[in-house]
């Protein structure tokens, strides 16, 4: 303990945690042979513990969430415990080898990055300082894995292939940049712990917005969230906690080194600096250039609208039937969505067969209803033949139903539709509350704004020769955004309305001032 300041220094937080458990008949001749926490330093030369891996390791059971900036270290606590656990619980109840799991990226770097460069060693270096066997094998293809002397295996999966995962039963898991993985692995993962004697995991990543912001949300905001109650479920049912520090706050990282990455990343964008090494969400905790302030512009409760505002304008039409889904945005004259409809082939009522007639007809009823007579359609595939189709439908025609294509599928206009979505929710022009409340003092509902927050949080802006490409991540969807952006531009496009003169005019006299003196 540092007597002057009287704080606890991380090494002995350490060594207050450990519980000496103890692993009799590890080789086979009685030796008894424990793994402390306080050998985290000692055991991993890249590693010299502070005050957040400290805390992470202190806990056998439950989930930790480690999100810090590069360098800080994750990975290593998260394999010290890999380890921990298959030297610690190396039988189940039964009587059979207990099985952990490490997900990664793919397969090929789940081996590699996380089973050779940070389970391994560990394991090797127990070797040495017991002068025990500990590793039987070392397995690459076609599953890999590490099987011990005690038969305990630590399996390595891709965390964007979670079927693969269902055949397979394990005792606690680690999952190693979880936010470029599919967030069903980490559901996946978690369930096939169903036989377990206690949940055990660990997730580790860098802090980039989707599902894992999701999680570290409801767990430090929990008052401010409107998260899935799934998530609300885990939280109630086991212990889950979220550990967060900077690349600089890891001791064993060099600060002039990381001065210079500083200034790398600066001079790609301030926020990338943050993200990547101080460990902050991207657009949630800074002000990103991607849809910034997104999060205070999205899910508004009760936002009274003025008659302007809520003026109906036009209905933005992104196509989809199989894997994409049709995404109908009616937005009003200043930016403001006032309704929103996601649907597709496997939704229930929708059927294959006739699905674009279907639309056809729910396009023409939404109009009527909203007194609609614009409409920007994605001509792209199926939405060129699907626009003529629509202007020769007598019902559209009979309510003075105009139909405008945008090419989605030619990238460069694609780009610029989103960008200028983007920017106009940097400049507030683009709005899309939860529930609103119009002059009437009725209350509207918008439907599906969490999945359009979570195409925002996910999508991906990569500068190509100076112009940022959009695209969303594999398996990921921007029906939402591209049906919003195509809405904007019907929006922009809109002609100015005309002032009424005589009303301009008794507005100006209402409001000159009465009472100046004469003179003469």
């Amino acid at each position: 303990m540092n007597a002057a300041t009287g704080n606890v220094s991380a090494a002995e937080q350490l060594r207050a945690l450990d519980d000496a458990t103890l692993l009799p008949d590890l080789d086979g001749e009685g030796l008894e042979c424990e793994v402390l926490i306080a050998d985290f330093d000692t055991l991993d030369p890249e590693s010299e513990a502070g005050a957040g891996q400290a805390a992470a390791l202190g806990e056998d059971a439950g989930v930790d969430v480690l999100v810090t900036g590069i360098g800080g270290g994750k990975s290593h606590v998260a394999g010290f415990k890999v380890v921990r656990w298959a030297i610690d619980h190396p039988r189940r109840r039964d009587g059979t080898a207990t099985e952990w799991l490490v997900l990664g990226e793919d397969v090929r770097n789940v081996y590699h990055a996380q089973l050779l460069a940070k389970v391994v060693p560990i394991l090797e270096a127990l070797e040495k300082r017991w002068g025990v066997k500990l590793i039987k094998k070392k397995v690459g293809k076609p599953e890999p894995h590490i099987e011990l002397t005690t038969g305990v295996k630590i399996w390595g999966f891709s965390g964007n292939d979670p079927d693969s995962l269902r055949n397979f039963e394990f005792d606690g898991m680690w999952m190693d940049e979880a936010a470029v993985q599919a967030e069903e692995a980490f559901a996946v993962g978690l369930s096939r712990q169903r036989s377990a004697d206690k949940l055990r995991a660990i997730v580790t990543s860098s802090p980039k917005p989707g599902w894992l912001w999701r999680i570290v949300k409801a767990v430090t905001q929990p008052e401010a969230t409107d998260e899935p109650v799934g998530y609300a479920k885990l939280l109630e049912a086991s212990r889950v906690t979220v550990h967060r520090w900077s690349s600089r706050e890891n001791p064993y990282n060099k600060s002039e080194v990381l001065d210079g990455i500083d200034g790398a990343l600066e001079a790609v964008g301030a926020e990338f600096a943050q993200q990547e090494t101080g460990g902050l969400f991207v657009g949630v905790e800074t002000d990103r250039e991607i849809f910034p302030g997104y999060h205070e512009q999205l899910g508004s409760l009760d936002v009274d609208l003025t008659a302007a505002q809520c003026s109906p304008l036009t209905m933005g039409v992104d196509l989809g039937q199989n894997v994409d889904y049709t995404w109908l945005t009616v937005m009003g004259r200043t930016g403001v969505v006032l309704h929103m409809e996601r649907f597709n082939g496997s939704t229930p009522g929708w059927t294959r067969k006739r699905f674009y007639v279907q639309v056809k007809e729910r396009v023409v009823e939404l109009a009527r209803e909203w007194g609609i007579t614009d409409i920007r359609l994605d001509t792209a595939m199926h939405g060129k033949s699907f626009g003529q189709e629509l202007d020769d439908y007598r019902p559209a025609r009979a309510i003075g139903l105009k139909v405008n294509g945008e090419r989605t599928n030619a990238p460069l206009r694609r780009d610029q539709m989103i960008e200028a979505l983007s920017q106009a929710c940097a400049h507030r022009r683009f709005r899309v509350p939860e529930t609103w409340v119009g002059p009437d003092g009725r209350t509207h509902r918008v439907k599906h704004v969490a999945q359009l927050r979570k195409e925002i949080e996910e999508i991906e802006a990569p500068t190509v020769n100076g112009k940022r490409r959009w695209k969303h991540p594999p398996g990921g969807h921007d029906d939402g955004i591209v049906s919003c952006a195509l809405a904007l531009i019907g929006v922009d496009e809109a002609p100015t309305p005309m002032p009424n003169p005589a009303t301009t005019l008794a507005a100006f006299a209402a409001a000159q001032p009465t009472n100046i003196p004469r003179y003469g």
